[in-house]
């Protein structure tokens, strides 16, 4: 005879197991078999720690086990419901992951795959706790508002500034590494550090360091500091938007010859569109808000390495890190 277990018993079998209770104590106070128990655990048990509670855990095993039942019923068992691949995809999505790279990359790490869709299917019908780990999370657009920061139009190295739209073909289509993108990254309104930005076009190999404020000064030798890292023949062109913290651009041509600087025109942050989408990934680890203060340069560079190792659907879903390692690596 069959003794399914109902939501309220999964919520109590996992919250008394979380609190160290072994299986057969849990099935005297639950007055059921203890291989039910340990059944239980076995199938719909994530073996990665999420954090959740006890009642959030029985929950999400709740959930689980009645999508094995649905599809047990209609003669077919997906893929999706075996543990070895709820775990692998909740393992992706802790680690900041995409569905679609988590899907990509299945089938080389567990010899299994899954499409997008279904994981994201599965995430809001089944598992709804997972929803935290995806970056959207559902949230509308809000409409962009005009920049606070500075511009410097009016000063006289504005006069000689370049459009992007001058930069050669090589830097627009990116046939060619060593063309860069530069921007910075603002933390709480009562912190005046930021993180420095500048990622490769072609490669999307990017880069991160912490400045203890946006003054041009600062920020010129922060981005030196940078450019010194890497070769000089990949060495090309960098481009900025119009914000005052890049007003000496000049000094940065005079130490590298061999670059030149090109600027976005004003609030057309898409036009350095690769960089934008690389500060969405540091996002994920240092959301809007953060204080940068409190935030040193070594978690700045593990950051940097877990940014640059995410696999891209550009690259057949290998890393930056993987088909530039000498840039990754400078």
């Amino acid at each position: 005879m069959r003794h399914p277990l109902s939501l309220q018993s999964r919520q109590v079998l996992y919250s008394m197991r979380s609190n160290g209770v072994g299986v057969r104590d849990i099935a005297r106070y639950l007055r059921i078999n203890p291989s039910i128990v340990s059944r239980e655990l076995k199938r719909n048990r994530s073996s990665i720690k999420l954090g959740l509670s006890g009642v959030e855990k029985g929950t999400l095993a709740h959930e689980l086990a009645k999508r094995r039942l649905k599809e047990r019923k209609r003669g077919k068992r997906g893929a999706i419901l075996t543990p070895k691949v709820t775990d692998h995809i909740i393992e992706g999505l802790i680690a900041k992951k995409s569905p679609e790279a988590i899907s990509a990359t299945m089938e080389s790490a567990i010899g299994t795959r899954v499409s997008c869709a279904t994981i994201y299917r599965w995430i809001h019908r089944d598992a709804l706790q997972l929803k935290q780990y995806l970056y959207e999370k559902g949230k509308k657009r809000r409409q962009r508002v005009m920049n606070r920061r500075g511009r410097f139009q009016s000063q006289k190295a504005a006069a000689t500034k370049r459009s992007h739209e001058d930069r050669s073909d090589e830097a627009i289509l990116r046939k060619e590494p060593g063309h860069f993108e530069g921007d910075t990254i603002h933390g709480c309104k009562n912190s005046n550090a930021a993180i420095v930005s500048i990622r490769e076009r072609k490669f999307r190999v990017h880069f991160f360091e912490k400045v203890p404020n946006l003054e041009a000064g600062t920020v010129t030798r922060c981005i030196v500091r940078l450019l010194h890292r890497i070769p000089s023949e990949l060495r090309k062109t960098l481009t900025f938007d119009r914000g005052s913290e890049f007003a000496d651009w000049e000094e940065i041509e005079k130490i590298f010859p061999e670059l030149k600087v090109y600027f976005c025109d004003s609030y057309c942050p898409y036009q350095k569109g690769s960089n934008e989408r690389g500060n969405r990934d540091f996002r994920k680890y240092f959301p809007k808000g953060t204080n940068f203060d409190a935030v040193n340069c070594e978690d700045v560079r593990r950051v940097q390495n877990n940014v640059n190792q995410n696999p891209m659907k550009l690259h057949q879903w290998r890393s930056p890190a993987e088909v530039a390692p000498l840039l990754a690596a400078a």
